[in-house]
Protein backbone atom coordinates (compact mmCIF):
# COMPACT_ATOMS: atom_id res chain seq x y z
CA UNK A 1 0.00 0.00 0.00
CA UNK A 2 1.69 3.63 -0.84
CA UNK A 3 -0.75 6.31 0.46
CA UNK A 4 0.17 10.08 -0.88
CA UNK A 5 -1.41 13.11 -0.31
CA UNK A 6 -0.43 14.98 -3.36
CA UNK A 7 -0.88 12.69 -5.88
CA UNK A 8 2.97 13.10 -6.78
CA UNK A 9 3.62 8.95 -6.35
CA UNK A 10 0.81 8.21 -7.96
CA UNK A 11 2.37 9.59 -11.17
CA UNK A 12 5.02 7.61 -11.27
CA UNK A 13 2.57 4.60 -10.84
CA UNK A 14 1.59 4.73 -14.99
CA UNK A 15 1.68 0.85 -15.16
CA UNK A 16 -0.06 -0.80 -12.01
CA UNK A 17 -1.02 -3.70 -13.38
CA UNK A 18 2.39 -4.07 -14.49
CA UNK A 19 3.57 -3.93 -10.85
CA UNK A 20 0.76 -6.36 -10.07
CA UNK A 21 2.58 -9.65 -11.12
CA UNK A 22 2.33 -12.42 -7.61
CA UNK A 23 0.06 -9.53 -5.85
CA UNK A 24 -3.06 -7.74 -5.57
CA UNK A 25 -2.84 -3.85 -5.68
CA UNK A 26 -6.04 -2.00 -4.83
CA UNK A 27 -5.48 1.66 -5.77
CA UNK A 28 -7.20 4.42 -4.68
CA UNK A 29 -7.65 7.58 -6.09
CA UNK A 30 -9.49 10.83 -4.28
CA UNK A 31 -9.54 14.17 -5.72
CA UNK A 32 -11.84 15.70 -3.01
CA UNK A 33 -12.11 19.36 -4.39
CA UNK A 34 -13.32 18.07 -7.69
CA UNK A 35 -15.57 15.49 -6.11
CA UNK A 36 -13.88 12.38 -8.28
CA UNK A 37 -13.23 9.33 -6.08
CA UNK A 38 -11.82 5.80 -8.09
CA UNK A 39 -10.59 2.60 -6.50
CA UNK A 40 -9.11 -0.80 -8.67
CA UNK A 41 -7.93 -4.03 -7.92
CA UNK A 42 -4.69 -4.85 -10.16
CA UNK A 43 -3.92 -8.54 -10.32
CA UNK A 44 -1.46 -10.33 -12.02
CA UNK A 45 -0.87 -8.01 -14.15
CA UNK A 46 -4.84 -7.49 -14.72
CA UNK A 47 -6.96 -4.60 -13.93
CA UNK A 48 -9.91 -7.33 -11.69
CA UNK A 49 -12.35 -4.54 -10.92
CA UNK A 50 -12.89 -0.84 -11.25
CA UNK A 51 -15.23 1.64 -9.85
CA UNK A 52 -15.12 5.20 -10.14
CA UNK A 53 -17.65 8.29 -9.37
CA UNK A 54 -17.70 11.63 -11.10
CA UNK A 55 -19.78 14.45 -9.79
CA UNK A 56 -19.82 16.40 -12.90
CA UNK A 57 -21.42 13.77 -14.82
CA UNK A 58 -23.83 14.05 -11.94
CA UNK A 59 -24.30 13.27 -8.18
CA UNK A 60 -25.74 9.88 -8.78
CA UNK A 61 -22.36 8.66 -11.33
CA UNK A 62 -21.21 5.51 -10.66
CA UNK A 63 -19.08 3.51 -13.22
CA UNK A 64 -18.41 0.29 -12.71
CA UNK A 65 -16.33 -2.52 -14.26
CA UNK A 66 -15.23 -6.14 -13.94
CA UNK A 67 -15.70 -8.80 -11.09
CA UNK A 68 -16.88 -6.71 -8.31
CA UNK A 69 -16.50 -7.90 -4.63
CA UNK A 70 -19.60 -9.45 -3.07
CA UNK A 71 -19.66 -6.61 -0.82
CA UNK A 72 -20.02 -3.84 -3.53
CA UNK A 73 -24.01 -4.31 -3.86
CA UNK A 74 -24.44 -3.27 -0.13
CA UNK A 75 -21.86 -0.71 -0.01
CA UNK A 76 -23.54 0.73 -3.64
CA UNK A 77 -26.92 0.66 -2.03
CA UNK A 78 -26.23 2.15 1.01
CA UNK A 79 -24.86 5.17 -0.60
CA UNK A 80 -27.85 5.71 -2.78
CA UNK A 81 -30.15 5.12 0.40
CA UNK A 82 -28.53 8.11 2.07
CA UNK A 83 -28.63 10.47 -1.24
CA UNK A 84 -31.74 10.07 -1.36
CA UNK A 85 -32.61 10.72 2.30
CA UNK A 86 -30.29 14.07 1.71
CA UNK A 87 -32.57 15.49 -1.25
CA UNK A 88 -30.99 13.31 -4.02
CA UNK A 89 -29.67 15.44 -6.85
CA UNK A 90 -30.57 18.70 -4.79
CA UNK A 91 -28.49 17.94 -2.12
CA UNK A 92 -25.32 19.97 -0.71
CA UNK A 93 -23.76 16.76 -0.16
CA UNK A 94 -21.97 13.61 -2.38
CA UNK A 95 -22.83 10.41 -0.50
CA UNK A 96 -21.88 8.26 -4.14
CA UNK A 97 -18.25 9.34 -3.90
CA UNK A 98 -17.92 7.30 -0.73
CA UNK A 99 -18.59 4.28 -2.76
CA UNK A 100 -15.24 4.06 -4.18
CA UNK A 101 -13.38 4.86 -0.83
CA UNK A 102 -15.66 2.38 1.14
CA UNK A 103 -15.08 -0.61 -1.15
CA UNK A 104 -11.28 -0.41 -1.62
CA UNK A 105 -11.41 0.13 2.61
CA UNK A 106 -13.46 -2.98 2.50
CA UNK A 107 -10.92 -4.57 0.70
CA UNK A 108 -8.08 -3.78 1.97
CA UNK A 109 -8.30 -2.17 5.60
CA UNK A 110 -6.99 0.95 4.55
CA UNK A 111 -9.06 3.82 4.52
CA UNK A 112 -8.31 6.96 3.55
CA UNK A 113 -8.66 10.02 6.43
CA UNK A 114 -7.69 7.64 9.03
CA UNK A 115 -4.86 8.14 11.33
CA UNK A 116 -2.69 5.37 11.24
CA UNK A 117 -2.98 5.30 15.64
CA UNK A 118 -6.84 4.01 14.80
CA UNK A 119 -5.57 0.84 13.12
CA UNK A 120 -4.80 -0.99 15.71
CA UNK A 121 -2.07 -4.14 14.78
CA UNK A 122 -2.43 -3.83 11.22
CA UNK A 123 1.11 -4.50 9.34
CA UNK A 124 1.43 -0.87 7.98
CA UNK A 125 4.85 0.98 7.28
CA UNK A 126 3.94 4.81 7.80
CA UNK A 127 6.33 6.35 5.13
CA UNK A 128 7.98 9.83 4.53
CA UNK A 129 9.24 11.40 1.46
CA UNK A 130 12.69 10.98 1.19
CA UNK A 131 15.13 14.21 0.80
CA UNK A 132 16.39 14.16 -2.54
CA UNK A 133 20.09 12.69 -3.01
CA UNK A 134 19.64 10.80 0.98
CA UNK A 135 18.75 7.48 -0.09
CA UNK A 136 21.96 6.77 -1.78
CA UNK A 137 21.84 3.68 -3.78
CA UNK A 138 17.37 3.55 -4.29
CA UNK A 139 15.98 -0.18 -3.54
CA UNK A 140 12.73 -1.70 -4.08
CA UNK A 141 9.42 0.11 -5.04
CA UNK A 142 9.48 2.77 -2.18
CA UNK A 143 12.70 4.52 -2.58
CA UNK A 144 11.78 4.50 -6.30
CA UNK A 145 8.95 6.79 -5.92
CA UNK A 146 10.73 8.95 -3.09
CA UNK A 147 9.78 7.50 0.18
CA UNK A 148 11.52 6.16 3.01
CA UNK A 149 10.53 4.11 6.16
CA UNK A 150 9.71 6.05 9.46
CA UNK A 151 8.27 3.72 11.62
CA UNK A 152 6.62 0.29 11.49
CA UNK A 153 3.45 -0.93 12.98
Amino acid sequence: MVADHDFKAVEHLTHLTELSYGCRIVNLQLEEHAMVSVASLEENGKTRWSVSHLSDEGIYDLSCEGDLPPQFESIRSDALRQQDEAGGTEADVDYVIEVPIDLAFSVCGFRHGMLFTEYGDLPYLQLERAKAGSAGKRRGLLELLGFSRRKSR
